[in-house]
């Protein structure tokens, strides 16, 4: 994985974590 794919990876979980934390 090259460091742009890494990024939008992590950054899609921590969204989808704080989209389920808020509902």
């Amino acid at each position: 994985m090259d460091a742009a794919t890494y990024k939008d990876f992590i950054f899609g979980l921590l969204f989808l974590k704080r989209r389920s934390d808020v509902f």
